[in-house]
């Protein structure tokens, strides 16, 4: 069952809600906040989801660089 009222939570929010939710053991809300993070990053590159989720990437350039050639299978 999908929530349509999800579609206009905040990222920050969504996250919270996840955290209670794993905190409280509630599974259902679980999964369903899972769910909608999956759905939000599908089909999306991985700048993209680091945009869409505000993620500051710790690697230098040429760090990232060699991550990506030693694990080029994930970038495909």
């Amino acid at each position: 069952m999908r929530f349509q009222v999800l579609y206009y939570v905040h990222n920050s929010v969504l996250f919270d809600v996840l955290l209670g939710a794993n905190n409280l053991d509630d599974k259902e809300l679980k999964d369903v906040m899972i769910q909608e993070v999956a759905e939000r990053i599908t089909g999306k590159t991985p700048k993209e989801k680091r945009e869409e989720f505000r993620i500051v990437s710790d690697y230098t350039p040429k760090g990232e660089e060699e991550v990506r050639r030693e694990n080029a299978w994930g970038f495909e």
